[in-house]
C-alpha cells in the first residue's frame, strides 16, 4: 500500500510520526521478551486483586439502548473510584464490556463500540478525568505515567491495569456472571493489553493505538505523549528501565489466548507506531505458537491526530469492534478458536478512501435538485433580521441587518445583562462557599487548624443555608496554598465531607469514605502538586487551594475533638488543634444577591488557579470582567447592570427553589413536597447533560455536596423534602396557623425531624432558637392512630404546645422534613407526606 500524504496532512509537524517505518517495517517490529518472573508476577497481582468492590449506583437516565448509571467502587488497595455503568434497556445482557480510555480522561461514556445487548462499565482511571482527578495518582499524564515507578508494586500503570480487573468484578456483581471483553484506547489500550492475559473471564479485546508497547524503542525516540517524560526520566534514572520491563504491553500481549483486534496507526507522534505494532505482532506471535490467540489487525492512517476521512474510519472501526465482540462470543461458545488456523488479517486503511495501491479513488456523482428560487427566498426570511426589532430591552433598529448607531449600546447593555444573569446562576456554588468562609472568619475560624463546632447544636442566631438543629457540626477551611499538602486525621464513626472551593465533591471521610468508619489519615494535595506522595494516607489532589471541611461524629463533641488537621511537613509531631464553639456567634455565611455577589466570585477567581474552572464557566465569568490575574473594576455602567443581573438571577433562583417547573423536583404527583437533589446526582447530571436548574436550585438554599446526600440508600444517609406552600398552593404565612400530619410509621431507621426556615435568608427561622421538632427526644405527642400532627403558627393552640413550632407574623417560612436512615416505604412511595393545611 502507498502511505498517505503526511506532509499535506500534518505540515510543520515537529515529529515525524512514522519514525522512519513503512508498513512492512512495522509488521516486523518484535515484542520485548519477558523478563524472569513476568507471568508469575502478573498472575500474583491478579490473585491479589480479589476484593469486594461494593459498587454504588446513581441513575442518570437512558442513553440510546442502555440505562446509564454513575458507579462508585472500591479498589484492591483501598481507593474509591468512579465511572459509568450501562445495562441494556431491552433485555438481559449476554456479554460485559470493560471500556477504558486514553490519557485525556473520560468525561462521559461513549457507546459507539458497545453492542446493544452488552452490559458495559466505563471505569475512569485512578487520578484521571473529572470523576477521579487526583485520587490515587496525579491528574496530568506527565506525572501520572511516573507515579510510583520506583517500585513495581506501586507503579500507577500496573495499578490501573489491576483496576480493570476490579471494574470487571463490578460489572459481574451488577450484571451477572458474563463473559468479559476489553476495549481500550491509547493509555487504555496499553493497560488493556497488560490486563487481558491474566483474567480468564476475558473472551476478547480491542486495543486502539495501544500505548506502553516496545520500550526498547519507545525509550529511544521522542514523542509528544506520555512517553516523553518517561523517556527523560529513565535517561536520568536508568534503574527504572528494569521496572518498566514488567509493564511492556507488547510483552504481555505474547501471553494472549483470546481473539484480539488491534487498531495500529502508521503515523502517530503521541504513541510511536513501532510500539503499537509490537503489540499486534505479539498477538500474532502467540497465534503462530499454536495458542488460541487470534489477531485481527486494522491499519489506521494516523493516530492521535485529525486527518481527512477520519470520521469515516472511526465509525467503521466502531462497527468492526461490535462485530469482533459478536465473533469472540461465538468463538468462546464453540471453542473452535482453540484449533483454528485463521491467519492475521490486515484491513484497508479506510474503506472508500484508498484502493489496494493506496491511491485516492474519485467517484462521479449526480447533484440533487436543490431549491427553487421561491424556496430560497423563503429561506432568506428565516435567517434575516428586520429593520425594527421589538425586544424586552426596547426597540432595536437595523439597516439591512446592520445595527444602527443608536441601537448598538442597547444591544451590548442587553448582552451584559444576560451574561450577568448567566454568571450569577452559574457561580452560585462558588459564591456560597466564599460567603461561608467569610462568615466563619468573623466567628474566629481563620486557619485550617482552628475548627468551629456547634454545641449543643446549630441554632437560629446566625445565617446558614438550611442547617438542621439535630446535629453537632464541625467545620473549617483548608488552605493548600499556604500550608501545602495537608493531613486530616478523621475520627472513627464519623460522617465527614470535603468539597472544593467551587463546591465540587472531593471525598467523604469516615463511614461513607474509604476508611469505612475506622478512622484514618487523609492527605490533600494542592492543584498541580508534583512533590512527595508518602504511603499510609488516603490521598486526594484538589482542583482548588481552598477546601471546605464538614465534620460530623456519632460520638458527639468529644469524638469530634479527636480530629487533627496539620501540614504534612509537621506529620512527625502534629500540633494540637483549636476548637471553637461557634453555635451562639452571630454570623452570615449566605452569599449576596446584589452587585456584591460578583465581588465574592472575583475573590474566588483571584485566589484559585485558572485550572480550577472549566473553560466554559471561566468564559462566562470573563464575559462580565472576572478574570484570574486581572483586577475586577467594572465602570458605573457595568456595575449597575451587574447589580440588576444579580437581583434578577436571585429572582430566578427563588422560583427554582420554591416553584420549580421540573416535574422531577416533586416527590409525589399532585403534591407540593419537593426534592432538594433533583435527579439524584451530586454532579447534577441527567442523560449525559448538566441539569443547570437543579444545580442552582440546590446551591441557592442548601450546602454540602456528597453522593451520600444526593442518592440516599435504604437504611443509610438522609432523605429530605420541603415545601413553601399549603394545600391550596398559597405561600406559607407566619401570621396564619397550619397543621401537618405525619402519617403513622414514618420510614426512618433512626429518627425524623422538621425544621422551619426563613424564605428570604434560607436560614433557620428566628422565631425561637430551635425552630424544629423531631422524634429523637420523645417529646412530640402521637395521635391514637400512630400519626403525628405538627402545628405551625404565631401562637400555640391549647394542649398542642409539644407539637408546635412558632412562626413570625408577616414573614413567610418553609419546613424541611428529614428522615435519618430512610426505609423502603420512602423509596417505593408507599408512605407519603400529605399537604400542609391552613387552619386559621
Amino acid at each position: 500500500m502507498i502511505a498517505p500524504p503526511y506532509d499535506e496532512w500534518f505540515p510543520g509537524a515537529p515529529i515525524d510520526g512514522t519514525y522512519g517505518y513503512d508498513l512492512a517495517g512495522l509488521r516486523a517490529v518484535a515484542p520485548v521478551a519477558p523478563p524472569p518472573g513476568f507471568a508469575d508476577t502478573w498472575g500474583r497481582w491478579r490473585r491479589e486483586s480479589a476484593a469486594a468492590p461494593e459498587p454504588a449506583l446513581t441513575p442518570l437516565g437512558r442513553r440510546g439502548a442502555h440505562d446509564v448509571f454513575e458507579v462508585a467502587f472500591g479498589t484492591a488497595d483501598g481507593l474509591r473510584l468512579r465511572g459509568w455503568f450501562g445495562m441494556p434497556a431491552a433485555g438481559p445482557a449476554r456479554v460485559g464490556v470493560v471500556h477504558s480510555h486514553g490519557y485525556g480522561g473520560r468525561d462521559a461514556p461513549d457507546f459507539s463500540r458497545v453492542p446493544a445487548d452488552a452490559a458495559v462499565i466505563f471505569p475512569v482511571a485512578r487520578g484521571l478525568g473529572a470523576l477521579n482527578a487526583g485520587i490515587g495518582a496525579p491528574s496530568t499524564s506527565e506525572r501520572h505515567v511516573l507515579h510510583g515507578i520506583a517500585d513495581p508494586e506501586t507503579y500507577a500503570i500496573g495499578r490501573c491495569a489491576v483496576d480493570l480487573w476490579t471494574a470487571g468484578d463490578v460489572l459481574v456483581a451488577l450484571a451477572g456472571d458474563l463473559p468479559l471483553y476489553i476495549v481500550g484506547e491509547s493509555f487504555g489500550g496499553g493497560i488493556g493489553a497488560l490486563a487481558l492475559p491474566w483474567d480468564d473471564r476475558v473472551i476478547g479485546a480491542t486495543l486502539i493505538v495501544p500505548s506502553f508497547g516496545q520500550y526498547d524503542i519507545r525509550l529511544r525516540v521522542p514523542c509528544s505523549g506520555s512517553g516523553e517524560p518517561l523517556r527523560r526520566y529513565v535517561a536520568a534514572h536508568p534503574e527504572a528501565r528494569d521496572v518498566l520491563r514488567l509493564f511492556d504491553a507488547s510483552t504481555a500481549a505474547t501471553f494472549a489466548r483470546v481473539p484480539v483486534r488491534v487498531e495500529a496507526a502508521l503515523w502517530d507522534a503521541s504513541v510511536p507506531a513501532p510500539g503499537q505494532f509490537a503489540v499486534a505482532n505479539a498477538v500474532a506471535r502467540a497465534q503462530d505458537a499454536g495458542t488460541s490467540a487470534r489477531l485481527e489487525l486494522e491499519v489506521l492512517p494516523a493516530g492521535h491526530a485529525e486527518y481527512p476521512g477520519m470520521l469515516r474510519v472511526v465509525a467503521a472501526a466502531a462497527r468492526a469492534t461490535r462485530a469482533h465482540i459478536a465473533a469472540s462470543l461465538e468463538t468462546a461458545a464453540t471453542r473452535d478458536w482453540q484449533t483454528s488456523s485463521t491467519p492475521p488479517r490486515d484491513h484497508a486503511v479506510a474503506a472508500g478512501s484508498y484502493g489496494d495501491e493506496g491511491k485516492r479513488m474519485a467517484i462521479d456523482g449526480t447533484p440533487g435538485a436543490g431549491l427553487t428560487k421561491e424556496q430560497l427566498a423563503e429561506e432568506v426570511t428565516h435567517l434575516s433580521t428586520p429593520d425594527l426589532l421589538k425586544t424586552p430591552f426596547g426597540d432595536l433598529e437595523f439597516f439591512d441587518g446592520v445595527p444602527k448607531a443608536d441601537s448598538v449600546q442597547t444591544i451590548f447593555d442587553a448582552l451584559d445583562l444576560l451574561r450577568g444573569i448567566d454568571a450569577f446562576l452559574t457561580a452560585v456554588p462558588g459564591a456560597s462557599l466564599v460567603a461561608m468562609r467569610n462568615g466563619l472568619r468573623t466567628a474566629g475560624v481563620v486557619s485550617p487548624d482552628i475548627i468551629g463546632f456547634t454545641d449543643p447544636r446549630a441554632n437560629s442566631g446566625g445565617l446558614y443555608l438550611t442547617p438542621n438543629t439535630e446535629t453537632t457540626y464541625g467545620t473549617t477551611f483548608l488552605d493548600l496554598k499556604a500550608w501545602g499538602p495537608t493531613v486530616i486525621e478523621a475520627p472513627p464513626q464519623s460522617l465527614c465531607v470535603i468539597d472544593d472551593f467551587w463546591f465540587r465533591y472531593v471525598t467523604d471521610m469516615g463511614i461513607p469514605g474509604p476508611d469505612k468508619g475506622a478512622g484514618g489519615k487523609y492527605l490533600f494535595l494542592p492543584p498541580g502538586y508534583d512533590g512527595e506522595r508518602p504511603d499510609g494516607y488516603y490521598t486526594f489532589e484538589s482542583p482548588t487551594y481552598a477546601n471546605w471541611v464538614v465534620l460530623r461524629t456519632l460520638g458527639g463533641v468529644p469524638a469530634m475533638k479527636q480530629t487533627r488537621i496539620y501540614p504534612l511537613s509537621e506529620a512527625g509531631a502534629p500540633p494540637e488543634n483549636t476548637f471553637v464553639n461557634i453555635a451562639d456567634v452571630l454570623q452570615n455565611t449566605v452569599h449576596a444577591n446584589d452587585f456584591t455577589f460578583f465581588e465574592e466570585i472575583a475573590q474566588l477567581v483571584a485566589e484559585e488557579p485558572v485550572t480550577a474552572l472549566d473553560p466554559e464557566r471561566a468564559g462566562t465569568l470573563a464575559a462580565v470582567g472576572i478574570v484570574h490575574g486581572t483586577p475586577f473594576t467594572p465602570d458605573e455602567r457595568l456595575r449597575g447592570i451587574l447589580d440588576d443581573a444579580a437581583r434578577i438571577g436571585a429572582a430566578i433562583s427563588r422560583a427554582l427553589v420554591y416553584k420549580p417547573r421540573d416535574p422531577g423536583a416533586f416527590f409525589w404527583e399532585g403534591n407540593s413536597w419537593k426534592n432538594a437533589f433533583v435527579g439524584g446526582s451530586y454532579e447534577f447530571l441527567r442523560d449525559g447533560a448538566r441539569n443547570l436548574d437543579a444545580r442552582t436550585q440546590f446551591h441557592y438554599f442548601a450546602t454540602v455536596i456528597t453522593p451520600a446526600m444526593a442518592h440516599a440508600q435504604v437504611g443509610a444517609g438522609s432523605a429530605y423534602a420541603y415545601t413553601a406552600e399549603d394545600a391550596a398552593g398559597h405561600v406559607l404565612d407566619g401570621s396564619a396557623t397550619y397543621s401537618l400530619r405525619i402519617p403513622a410509621d414514618p420510614p426512618a431507621k433512626n429518627f425524623w425531624s422538621v425544621d422551619l426556615y426563613d424564605t428570604q435568608t434560607r436560614s433557620l427561622l428566628q422565631s425561637t432558637p430551635y425552630p424544629a421538632l423531631s422524634s429523637l427526644g420523645g417529646d412530640v405527642q402521637a395521635d391514637a392512630d400512630g400519626s403525628y400532627v405538627l402545628w405551625f403558627g404565631p401562637t400555640a393552640s391549647e394542649g398542642k404546645e409539644s407539637n408546635w413550632i412558632p412562626t413570625i407574623p408577616g414573614k413567610a417560612f418553609f419546613p424541611m422534613f428529614r428522615l435519618y436512615g430512610p426505609l423502603e416505604p420512602w423509596f417505593d412511595k408507599s408512605w407519603q407526606l400529605p399537604e400542609i393545611q391552613k387552619e386559621a
